[in-house]
């Protein structure tokens, strides 16, 4: 389990995210794992928040934790920790 305390933008700007948490299950699957990954938040935007920015933001962090699960998968296959 875990919390986001703070998420920024490249540039450095604050997002208004309000993480409630965020689990990952990893199970064995044949010769690998399989990793559920599972989170809740909102974007503290009044109105637009939910409808705008929560799908964009979802997106966002669901391509930098499949970013992250790739290089794991390859750092593992090269025989590193």
């Amino acid at each position: 389990d875990y919390v986001i305390r703070s998420l920024s933008t490249e540039a450095g700007r604050k997002l208004p995210l309000r993480h409630e948490l965020g689990w990952m299950v990893i199970t064995a699957d044949g010769n690998g794992s399989r990793v559920d990954w599972h989170s809740r938040f909102e974007v503290a935007i009044p109105l637009l928040g939910r409808w705008l920015a929560e799908p964009i933001l979802a997106g966002k962090i669901a391509a930098a934790f499949n970013g992250f699960l790739g290089r794991a998968a390859q750092r593992v296959a090269a025989g590193g920790s």
